[in-house]
């Protein structure tokens, strides 16, 4: 958040410390940063459902757009919908904040809108688990009626029914990429910043209308 940001950099002020940030980032500081290809993730999910499902009216229920991680995954929706030609209309687009309450709220939202969308596209799988809560308690049927894809990928997705349709994870990778940058930074005092994104694998199942199994 803003707030957080403005505590690193007066930290970082002060103390001049090597730091090494992961997941969000602060522009402008630090020595160098590890995330996900948030902007590229999020652009893979709404081309998998233009053109594996042929939908051009997509949902997007966003995380915190103060963050790095929300603001480029909003981005990454806003892009793709303007390469493909797709509904821009911003009553498509909701502000949620990564919680499983967020994600209902915001698609009981886009729910009640009079052309309500075939799909919807959530930011991370909190919000598209409550988003599928939402779906449920509607009588909405997933994916018959409305297509669901999310940015992350947990253990309990595939078991979720249907089971998800998402973007692995990369927490490990990211932990140990940003490990490996901070001893780099340690050992061979590195004045060059060092920004590494990590890309993302679509992992298919049942929520998008596919089959099953991993494309």
């Amino acid at each position: 958040t803003d707030q957080s940001g403005s505590a690193v950099r007066s930290v970082g002020v002060r103390r001049r410390p090597p730091i090494v940030f992961f997941d969000n980032v602060v522009p402008g500081l630090g020595v160098g940063s590890v995330a996900l290809a948030n902007e590229t993730g999020i652009r893979l999910l709404v081309e998998h459902l233009v053109r594996v499902h042929g939908q051009r009216r997509i949902g997007y229920v966003g995380g915190c757009e103060t963050e790095t991680s929300g603001a480029e995954r909003l981005a990454g929706y806003r892009l793709a919908v303007a390469a493909g030609g797709l509904d821009t209309n911003e009553g498509l687009v909701r502000a949620g904040d990564w919680s499983l309450e967020a994600g209902a709220r915001e698609t009981e939202a886009l729910l009640d809108l009079a052309d309500r969308p075939p799909s919807i596209v959530y930011a991370d799988a909190q919000m598209a688990l409550g988003g599928l809560s939402a779906l449920r308690g509607r009588g909405v049927r997933v994916p018959d009626d409305v297509a669901i894809v999310s940015f992350d990928d947990w253990d309990a997705g595939q078991f979720l029914d249907p089971p998800l349709t998402a973007l692995a994870r990369r927490d490990r990778q990211i932990g140990d990429l940003a490990a490996s940058l901070m001893l780099r930074v340690l050992e061979q005092d590195e004045s060059d910043r060092l920004d590494v994104r990590l890309p993302m694998d679509l992992v298919v199942r049942r929520s998008c209308g596919c089959g099953g199994g991993t494309e």
